[in-house]
């Protein structure tokens, strides 16, 4: 027997019923955010309760399938309560903080960033935050810029000397980039957190993207971390799991079904036999990619996956050869592209990227957003998801100025799953969108930008 309680609670991956204990696990796991080893009888406890769930342990236990029914019955209504219990805990300690702009006495909260390198996504990510902040009244209402030939450094310099709040600093000298650079990377992770740990002059610290919020989160940080744009941080390690951040001063969002539905929606769509990614096969590339998610959507829907691999550790240049050869490679054997997020998949490349497929007239679907549809691949998740996702980053940020520890709030939170549409790249490869898929798009793009040849 399967309870269906909505999501969290419940997932079409493990069913309620031991879902629950996980949850339990979670909570109990923070009882004191600083000290969870401390509460090591409490998880014992808690995974006997879930190991129980199943009812052939009990037979096994009992010799008696009366007995076990009984005892299986007890547990369930336990669960129920449990899940009761965990509604209340979330109520009580996300929803309960305010997110109404607060000072910081006589002075105002103090903001620093630290980013893995230049990426689109980062752009579009930090905009919508701001944009979620002015929302709230943290930041005064003003118009920002159009993030076209915008850097991560430049959007930066444009928040920390435009933007006007009596609440919030965006630090001038509290950008930190490591240009994509591993060297720089451990300089920067080493400054960054000397200066969050000892010098102590940020209240709160944005880690944007893999890199950062890997590094951050390793620090043993003692300053509110919010990490953004991360396309699975289960996967890469930040967090343990998506309920808990494992660290009181963490937090890191999560869609836990992203890029799964972002494929069953291409699959539903285009109906390919074979897809192509391209990634690096290391911790971090498989992250990015989110090939785990993809792996499971093709066991289920059977079909298959052709890999091409990049470097683990080219340059941008030679990274950005290896990918156009890639794709060319995929093109002539596959039935559709998924095309993931990585520097090597820039405004440069996108459309050569477009181009190649169109030529060979194959389908592809963008991991990152609809800025890549703009420029000429045929499909992805509309960009207007983003206002929502700024929303919640922002609400975070204010409940934690508000006195939320990150480690207590909740980290998931779904993507709309609007689409963006090239209807000029949809002609060029034969495709013919019917009017439920035209209907289902937030974003139609009747011409390419900045059209290449392949």
């Amino acid at each position: 027997m399967d309870f269906k309680i909505p999501h969290p609670w419940y997932t079409h991956e493990t069913g309620t019923f031991p879902l629950c204990f996980k949850y339990l696990y979670s909570i109990l796991s923070r009882v004191d955010p600083n000290k969870q080893n401390n509460n090591l009888q409490i998880k014992i406890i808690t995974w006997v309760i879930f190991i129980s769930t199943e009812k052939k342990f009990i037979i096994m236990f009992t010799k008696n399938k009366k007995v076990a029914n009984l005892i299986l019955a007890l547990l369930i209504s336990l669960c129920i309560l449990i899940c009761f219990f965990s509604i209340g805990y979330t109520d009580e300690n996300t929803k309960g903080y305010p997110t109404t702009p607060v000072k910081k006495g006589e002075a105002k909260w103090r903001i620093g960033y630290l980013e893995g390198g230049d990426y689109d996504e980062y752009h579009t990510s930090i905009d919508a935050t701001i944009r979620g902040l002015m929302d709230l009244g943290w930041i005064k209402e003003k118009q920002l810029p159009v993030l076209q030939g915008v850097t991560g450094k430049s959007l930066w310099e444009y928040y920390s000397k435009y933007l006007e709040s009596d609440y919030l600093e965006l630090v001038s000298d509290g950008f930190y980039s490591a240009e994509w650079n591993p060297d720089k990377r451990k300089k920067n992770k080493t400054e960054f957190l000397l200066r969050l740990n000892e010098k102590k002059d940020l209240d709160i610290a944005i880690a944007m993207g893999t890199w950062a919020g890997i590094d951050l989160s390793q620090g043993n940080p003692h300053t509110p971390i919010i990490v953004l744009a991360v396309n699975d941080a289960v996967a890469s390690k930040i967090i343990p799991d998506i309920y808990n951040s494992g660290n009181a001063f963490i937090h890191a969002r999560v869609d836990p079904d992203r890029y799964e539905r972002q494929i069953r929606i291409f699959h539903t769509l285009i109906g390919f036999k074979t897809i192509g990614m391209i990634y690096r096969d290391d911790i971090e590339g498989r992250s990015y990619a989110a090939i785990d998610k993809v792996i499971k959507v093709a066991r289920e829907r059977g079909f298959t996956i052709q890999k091409c691999f990049l470097d683990e550790s080219a340059e941008q240049a030679d990274d950005e050869k290896r990918l156009i050869q890639c794709f060319k490679t995929l093109a002539a054997s596959v039935d559709a592209i998924y095309v993931t997020g990585q520097k090597a998949v820039n405004p440069d490349t996108i459309p050569i990227l477009a181009a190649i497929a169109r030529e060979a007239k194959i389908p592809t679907f963008s991991q990152s957003g609809s800025e890549d549809v703009k420029k000429g691949l045929l499909l992805s998740i509309s960009q207007a998801g983003f206002k929502y996702v700024g929303k919640f980053y922002a609400e975070n940020i204010a409940k934690i100025l508000n006195g939320a520890m990150p480690g207590d709030l909740n980290q998931i939170f779904e993507d709309p799953s609007k689409i963006a549409l090239n209807l000029s790249t949809a002609r060029a490869i034969d495709y013919y969108p019917t009017l439920d898929v035209l209907s289902s798009a937030d974003e139609i793009y009747r011409e390419t930008e900045h059209e290449k040849k392949p």
